[in-house]
């Protein structure tokens, strides 16, 4: 399969770029930025030459990872062998810091905690050490994980008004006891050791590194990938700032995607607005919802000439449950009316107390479900 195949002739010209500059692809939903991106790949490996080895695919989630894997496969019939690595920013970093351990001062073996170790060793080992209660070393770790991705922790400001000493000795005294490492320290690690030892960097840098959702990422995740197009990685990133969601959850920088042409420069930006997705009326309602954002990238999505006109309708409900029951019952007229299938049908919440009731609701009208969040599933 070539790589210009079952491209549009707005995607041709991007995936097939023939340039060494660093590459931005803005493109809203629906418009097939990750399919450039998996085509990307066929292309630097059938023009380029590249080896599998040459290129690295960075994405937000490790669900996404997996899903750049299955599609290079069934889309580009590459085999497993034949797969360039596709990871997270933190199993990338990783892998890199195990490979050269005595550049970095992460705890050995390396190891990163998770939820549960945190909620449950950590926070009240923590708290015992620093006598005082697990909701106060908490907040701690919540202060430090946000100065870790925002950078904050390099501003001196921040050291002197927010630092503090006491927490930061007993947390590696525990971090060497447990030879763990915080999730959110192990970027902020891997970025001082790309940027302080310059010759490491240069042998760890990929000589194409790809990253799809760009504006997810975090201003040191973005450091990190800044520390390697340094170092001499052609970097082609993909996203949309339109879709930044992670801004308060994981403190995602949009204005990095907005900014990148000038951080990475030179740069080729690239645009796609047609939208293969969403109906008509759908596209309109977000091109005017999303014009309120007066620092966003000016775009414009497009439907299909072929599009359907599509329905929005606003509904009140006077409480949760009248609403849960109220979705319950237009589920049931989808269904038994439209001939909807119910995997046709996709519920999205605000409030998860909100999505208990609803579980609540569709079990008593024998409507089937999975609750995508926690795989619950009715039947």
């Amino acid at each position: 399969m070539a790589w210009y195949d079952g491209l549009t002739d707005e995607q041709r010209p991007i995936v097939g770029c023939d340039s060494e500059k660093s590459i931005r692809l803005l493109a809203g939903p629906g418009t097939g930025k990750t399919k450039c991106l998996i085509h990307r790949v066929a292309y630097l490996e059938e023009e380029k030459s590249a080896k599998n080895q040459d290129i690295v695919v960075i994405t937000f989630t490790r669900a996404a990872a997996h899903e750049i894997r299955e599609r290079l496969i069934k889309e580009l019939k590459l085999s497993k062998d034949d797969l360039p690595a596709a990871r997270t920013l933190h199993s990338y970093a990783l892998a890199m810091m195990m490979l050269r351990p005595i550049f970095n001062d992460i705890k050995r073996p390396l190891r990163i905690a998770d939820d549960y170790e945190e909620k449950r060793i950590i926070i009240p080992e923590l708290a015992k050490m620093l006598n005082t209660n697990p909701t106060g070393v908490k907040t701690l770790l919540e202060e430090y994980n946000a100065a870790w991705n925002t950078l904050s922790i390099d501003n001196p400001n921040w050291r002197e008004t927010n630092r503090n000493i006491e927490f930061e000795e007993k947390l590696e005294i525990l971090q060497q006891f447990y030879s763990f490492t915080l999730r959110g320290e192990l970027p902020y690690k891997f970025k001082d050791m790309l940027e302080g030892e310059p010759i490491i960097a240069r042998e760890i840098a990929p000589l194409y590194l790809l990253v799809d959702e760009y504006q997810d990422l975090n201003r040191c995740d973005q450091a990190v990938i800044y520390a390697l197009a340094e170092a001499g990685s052609i970097v082609f990133v993909a996203g949309d700032d339109d879709q930044s969601i992670y801004v308060k959850l994981r403190h995602a920088n949009p204005e990095g995607i907005r900014r990148f042409p000038e951080r990475f420069a030179p740069c080729e930006p690239f645009k796609i607005e047609l939208c293969r997705r969403c109906p008509r009326k759908v596209i309109d309602a977000a091109n005017k919802l999303i014009s309120n954002d007066r620092d966003r990238e000016e775009k414009k999505l497009k439907p299909q000439p072929d599009a359907p006109e599509g329905n929005i309708r606003v509904l009140n409900f006077k409480g949760p449950r009248r609403e849960a029951v109220g979705i319950a019952n237009i589920c049931q007229g989808l269904h038994a009316h439209y001939g909807y299938k119910w995997s046709d049908i996709l519920i999205l919440l605000s409030r998860g107390r909100l999505g208990n009731l609803i579980e609540e609701e569709l079990d008593n009208s024998e409507i089937p479900f999975v609750n995508v969040e926690n795989k619950n599933s009715s039947r």
